[in-house]
């Protein structure tokens, strides 16, 4: 765009000097003939400048300048929630937000999962092939694109959860055969199956619906006009229940940026 912008205007002004060249055979003071052509090239240009602020008018005034995000998980009750439910029931929720450091606003923000990969009994990642790519959900809001990310104006989205087992079904019976956290993607967890044969394959795996385990979650902030930032988190579930939330964040549920 600034290629362009600049290419405009070089054209603009060598047209001018050569059409003012052609039309100078000689100065005579205010009696020049070129005083009439000099004015019709200064209207000229002034259309130009017009045409191209009211075309290109945004562009240029952000000029060199551009967003800068990034996302934040701190431990702090921001990010780290206790609920409870009219019914009683208790829900964990962990969000992660996304932050703009740059100098402009970042326009239509999203926060996209990637992949998911699985911690073996030999240490390595593998991709849970159950697991399919798609958006986390907007705080409050349960759509997935933020109109504007402002800088230094964090905006959160929520990144698990993990119910009361009330709410669960319990061990034993049909369906869910342990505690899972589920993965606030924007669709609700739903049985699945893989079309390749793994060792995580389960009868009943669900995308986003996880047992106990450690896994990473590769995430993805992308807006309009800036490239994608990729950061990683690492979730480490026991697969356990705790009523205190400091106790379960510590021992049962961890979650943090690596």
């Amino acid at each position: 765009m600034r290629a362009r912008i600049m290419l405009l205007l070089v054209v603009v002004a060598v047209d001018s000097l050569v059409y003012l060249a052609a039309l100078n055979t000689g100065w005579s003071g205010w009696a020049w003939q070129g005083w009439v052509a000099l004015a019709a090239i200064a209207t000229f240009l002034a259309v130009v400048v017009a045409l191209v602020l009211g075309i290109w008018g945004d562009e240029l005034r952000t000029l060199g300048r551009a967003p800068r995000l990034s996302v934040t998980l701190a431990p702090t009750p921001d990010h780290f929630q206790r609920f409870l439910t009219p019914g009683g029931a208790v829900e964990y929720d962990v969000r992660i937000s996304v932050t703009n450091d740059g100098e402009i606003g970042a326009r239509n923000v999203e926060l996209v999962a990637e992949e998911l990969l699985v911690r073996q009994a030999d240490g390595l990642f593998v991709r849970d092939h159950v697991f399919m790519a798609m958006n986390l959900r907007r705080t409050h809001y349960g759509d997935t694109v933020t109109p504007i990310v402002h800088r230094g104006i964090p905006r959160a989205y929520d990144l698990l959860a993990c119910y009361d087992p009330a709410l669960q079904q319990p061990a034993g019976q049909p369906g869910r055969k342990e505690l899972r956290f589920d993965l606030s993607t924007l669709v609700s967890p739903v049985a699945a199956q893989p079309l390749v044969a793994q060792p995580i394959a389960l009868a009943d795996a669900y995308p986003s619906s996880k047992p106990a385990g450690t896994y990473r979650l590769l995430l993805a902030v992308a807006a309009d006009g800036v490239p994608p930032v990729h950061k990683v988190v690492e979730i480490t579930w026991s697969g356990k229940w705790c009523d205190h939330a400091s106790d379960f964040f510590k021992n049962e549920l961890k979650v943090k940026l690596v």
